[in-house]
């Protein structure tokens, strides 16, 4: 599972806390930037998936 999030506010050790309070179980947590498929879709608004 991927999640996106906005801006760059947030810290990964802050999110990996998060998530073990939250009782998740994360076998693998990256950060990675968005491939230029993904900004396109963001910013042309579009729903689909580009292959």
């Amino acid at each position: 599972m991927s999640v996106a999030l906005p801006g760059g506010g947030f810290r990964l050790a802050d999110i990996v806390r998060e998530l073990d309070r939250a009782g998740v179980a994360a076998a693998d947590v990256r950060l990675r930037r968005p491939t230029l498929d993904e900004v396109f879709l963001r910013l042309t608004d579009r729903k689909e998936h580009v292959r």
